[in-house]
């Protein structure tokens, strides 16, 4: 790094990373400008690219007028600008009965997922330990019962203030949803990462937020009742309850239990009176699982509407896999993710649990990761004193092997697909096992359930991780030969630049550190404080680990671009990433064009392409194919679902 000096440059970068903090935005009262680009060679011969910038209509501050964020030379094609203008087109509306049920929950304490509210009265009723202040001044201030009493206190004040903060999301956007209420129609610009996933630029009302947003956010053009209007609706209401696990059980199953309780008392007192009637509020996704409810009832029971206008939502399963199992023709991986045609819906994260769980059942397997442990223990002693050494556990494992489900397993076989590192996935399991269902694991047993986990998934999907082995090879090849970075163009047409180098930084002399923030300003533990002027040599370990997410999301994108471009104009729709938003009773004509999409993505040979791209071609020769019959996702039900 060298030392900060006072530019005209400098100066404009602390300016720009100043307004990029100081504006949120605001959804728009009419569509945003399109996005285009044109390409032409200049004098010298180079292919040049001139955007014509779309989204807001006035410019903005910071990266909310970039059309690709944090890009480092990607090129998007015009198939992926009018994909991304199909999105900023899409209106919506208020869900007013959302809105006035979050409003009235803004006056007391709620937590519901991820909806948080404080009131302080009704919080310290629930959760202010009950300690009298009299008799807290008769105890002796070094007495373990005034010490733990204290204790109790300060824990109480302490997550109070963390669980206030945590309330303020929920209290914007219901600030937000109110401020455009009466709105016809709201629209988001939207934008592209450098693999070309899209996302909305809109904060607190996004389309592509937590449950709690995107119920509140109807379609500005509504669909006419058809006759698949109601089967879409029911099998969206047992979805996204997922009561008695039905949500992974096939569509027959949905439609009977969605049927039986839409025709409960239960389910119109539910409706009709949400702040006293709560089972809504134990749904996997319980703000968008009311709106379904009272959708349904405005619909089919109360005939107050002859049009639909929620979104639903049909979800790939585990793209990554998915688009792995395609690239590869791999049978098993292409059956756990629905690529293949199934009389139900099949769960890749299930199967890999069940996996782990039967290592965990296996003694031979157990004394192998005993005597591991142990081994570890002994090294870990030869550092410690003599009073503070551990203990021998010999075989002891106090974890409840049945406890371990999908939940727990999926998030590290997402990322085991991208090629995280083994630290990643132990805190994979370990946090989910917490965060779902609260358990915590012996020190001394952390071990072993991690291990199951990750043995389970290279057992299960050995073909697939072979797969990111070879993008390292890839990688390593064309950094060998003296590329700076890979590039690959899309099957949507986008190049892009998969590009990782060391920052070079200047030291900046402020005072604003300790009340202010700048965006790419950056501080060390000294307090030195750094503002980054440029990049140097390729980081070539980064690049080696991040070519196989890269390169699978910007497949992923592909999809999605080659769906969008399919759709008529008629039907509303956003996405999120993998998953597909629409009205009920047009999933059947809306989830086909993705299918389709994926087939003409992974048939489309891209990892040809990849080594073509990077002149390795003569060099390095494809993954070998299995024999899976990938046309099946064309008619495969579940795929998408």
């Amino acid at each position: 790094s060298s030392e900060f000096t006072t530019t005209p440059a400098n100066s404009d970068a602390l300016q720009n990373a100043a307004d990029s903090m100081t504006w949120k935005p605001f959804p728009m009262v009419c569509k945003p400008l399109e996005w285009s680009i044109n390409t032409r060679i200049d004098d010298d011969g180079v292919e040049q690219h001139d955007i014509d910038r779309g989204g807001y209509i006035n410019r903005m501050p910071g990266i909310a007028n970039q059309l690709i964020h944090n890009n480092k030379g990607s090129v998007p094609s015009q198939m992926v600008l009018d994909a991304l203008n199909r999105l900023q087109n899409t209106g919506y509306k208020v869900n007013a009965y959302i809105l006035d049920l979050q409003r009235d929950l803004m006056t007391g304490s709620w937590v519901i997922e991820s909806f948080m509210t404080y009131e302080a009265a009704t919080y310290e009723d629930e959760h202010k330990p009950i300690v009298d202040s009299e008799w807290l001044d008769t105890l002796d201030k070094e007495s373990d019962e005034y010490k733990n009493a204290m204790i109790e206190l300060r824990n109480f004040y302490h997550n109070q203030k963390l669980d206030e903060k945590k309330c303020d999301n929920p209290r914007r956007t219901v600030a937000l949803a109110q401020m455009f209420r009466d709105e016809e129609a709201i629209y988001t610009p939207w934008f592209l990462d450098t693999r070309g996933r899209l996302y909305p630029v809109v904060e607190g009302l996004s389309p592509q937020g937590p449950d709690y947003q995107k119920a509140l956010l109807r379609s500005a053009v509504p669909v006419p009742i058809n006759d698949d209007t109601r089967r879409d609706l029911l099998i969206s209401i047992a979805t996204a309850g997922a009561f008695e696990k039905v949500d992974k059980k096939d569509y027959f199953e949905r439609l009977l239990w969605a049927e039986a309780f839409v025709q409960s008392e239960e389910c119109r007192a539910m409706v009709d009176d949400p702040m006293t009637y709560k089972k809504w509020m134990d749904a996997d996704e319980p703000f968008q699982y009311l709106a379904f409810c009272k959708e349904y009832f405005d619909i089919f029971v109360d005939g107050v509407k002859d049009y639909c206008d929620v979104f639903c939502f049909r979800d790939a399963t585990n793209s990554g896999l998915q688009i792995l199992a395609g690239l590869l023709r791999d049978e098993k991986s292409a059956y756990y993710t629905n690529v293949l045609i199934t009389e139900s819906p099949q769960d890749a994260y299930q199967l890999v649990a069940d996996t782990a769980k039967t290592y965990m059942r296996d003694d031979e397997w157990m004394k192998n990761r005993f005597e591991v442990r142990d081994e570890a223990r002994i090294k870990k002693n030869k550092d410690r004193k003599e009073d503070e050494q551990l203990p021998y556990r010999g075989f002891a494992f106090d974890f409840d092997i049945d406890v371990l489900n999908r939940n727990h397993t999926k998030t590290q076989v997402m990322t085991t697909l991208y090629n995280s590192s083994p630290l990643t996935r132990r805190e994979n399991v370990l946090s989910a096992l917490k965060k779902k269902d609260n358990v915590e694991l012996h020190p001394d047993d952390k071990g072993i359930v991690v291990s199951a986990c990750i043995d389970a998934m290279s057992s299960e999907f050995d073909k697939a991780l072979e797969l990111n082995t070879w993008f390292q090879t890839v990688a390593r090849a064309a950094m060998e030969n003296d590329k700076e970075h890979l590039r690959w163009i899309t099957p949507s047409g986008m190049t892009v630049i998969n590009e990782y180098r060391e920052p070079l930084y200047d030291k900046v002399d402020t005072y604003a550190i300790g009340g202010g923030h700048y965006a790419r300003l950056q501080s060390d533990a000294a307090g030195q404080v750094f503002l980054q002027h440029g990049w140097g040599e390729p980081k070539v370990s980064k690049t080696l680990s991040a070519t196989s997410a890269n390169y699978i999301h910007s497949l992923d994108s592909s999809i999605i671009h080659l769906g969008l471009l399919d759709l008529p104009a008629e039907y509303p729709v956003f996405t999120v990433h993998d998953c597909i938003a629409c009205i009920p009773g047009t999933v059947s004509k809306v989830v086909p064009l993705f299918r389709k999409a994926f087939h003409n993505v992974v048939t489309s040979q891209p990892l040809v392409g990849l080594l073509e791209e990077n002149e390795l071609d003569e060099q390095l020769t494809p993954p070998e194919m299995g024999t899976a019959d990938i046309s099946q996702c064309l008619d495969s039900p579940y795929f998408f679902c």
